[in-house]
């Protein structure tokens, strides 16, 4: 089972291997995790709002659908190929992923995909995409070499971080403020960390 968290992605992917592939559109990388539980969480009705794609129900029904998908894999013992980048996104999912499969011995491989190359042509430079789904059908092929296995260690590490992840809304600031020192006052962060939670 092919499986990645960019539902442009996973079509193009889908039209490059000839084959399904799961996107599971979780957004990972904000909100309550509990949402996953509860169809009523503010999350989705957020997303419905501004998205506008689909219902507040819709979005609930399909995340929870592709989730099931992965786990039947899971329990059948079917081996995984995660597309991953170091996205928020990407990142989170490929935690969840190592953590969903806890104590199975599915074979796990991934692909991860840098957001940015060379730029070979008339000029030289670098392309850089903000997720996957920028990379188009053609391009896909050159990414299939880089497939390497996820050894029983390291998705132990990776299911380890993705179960501790519970950051105090203080040090993500702290971190926020270290990596991008932009100017922007600490309780500005704090009220928008608020805003997304809920």
């Amino acid at each position: 089972m092919e499986i990645t968290f960019n539902e442009s992605f996973a079509s193009n992917l889908t039209q490059a291997l000839h084959q399904p592939v799961i996107g599971l559109p979780l957004d990972l990388q904000l909100g309550d995790l509990h949402r996953f539980e509860n169809a009523q969480a503010p999350f989705w009705t957020l997303k419905a709002q501004y998205d506008q794609d689909a219902t507040s129900t819709d979005y609930f029904s399909d995340s929870i659908q592709k989730i099931k998908e992965v786990q039947a894999a899971i329990a059948a013992g079917d081996p995984l190929r995660v597309w991953w980048s170091e996205t928020p996104d990407d990142l989170s999912g490929f935690y969840w992923l190592c953590d969903q499969l806890k104590g199975h011995l599915n074979q796990l491989s991934q692909v991860k995909v840098p957001m940015t190359a060379p730029k070979i042509g008339e000029t030289l430079g670098f392309r850089e995409w903000a997720n996957l789904g920028e990379i188009g059908v053609d391009e896909i092929p050159q990414y299939l070499p880089t497939t390497k296995d996820v050894s029983l260690a390291d998705r132990q590490v990776y299911e380890y971080v993705w179960a501790n992840q519970d950051w105090s809304p203080i040090r993500i600031v702290g971190e926020t403020l270290g990596q991008y020192p932009i100017g922007v006052p600490d309780w500005w962060y704090l009220y928008r960390l608020d805003q997304l939670s809920r």
